[in-house]
C-alpha cells in the first residue's frame, strides 16, 4: 500500500501542491501544479509499487501548452552498503 501521507510530504514545497490525489492498493495517482516567478507547470502522475519494483509516468504540461513526459523503473538491489 502506498501512502498517500508520505507522498505528499516527498512532492510538496512553497511552490508546488499536489491534488486528486488516490491510491488503489499498490497505485499512487496524483496532479502537481507548480508555480514559480511567471512559469506554471502541470503534472499528472502515476505511480505503482509492487514488491521490489517501482514504476511511475508522469505528463507535464507549461503554461504555454508544451508537453514533457518521462517514465521511470526501478527495483531494490538490497541493503544500501553501511
Amino acid at each position: 500500500m502506498v501512502s498517500q501521507t508520505l507522498a505528499r510530504a516527498m512532492v510538496e514545497d512553497a511552490s508546488c501542491k499536489t491534488s486528486d490525489m488516490k491510491t488503489t492498493g499498490t497505485k499512487l495517482a496524483f496532479t502537481m501544479t507548480c508555480e514559480d516567478d511567471d512559469v506554471r507547470m502541470v503534472l499528472h502522475n502515476e505511480t505503482t509499487v509492487i514488491g521490489d519494483s517501482i514504476t511511475s509516468a508522469t505528463k507535464a504540461t507549461d503554461n504555454e501548452g508544451r508537453v514533457t513526459s518521462m517514465k521511470m523503473t526501478g527495483r531494490r538491489m538490497g541493503e544500501c552498503p553501511k
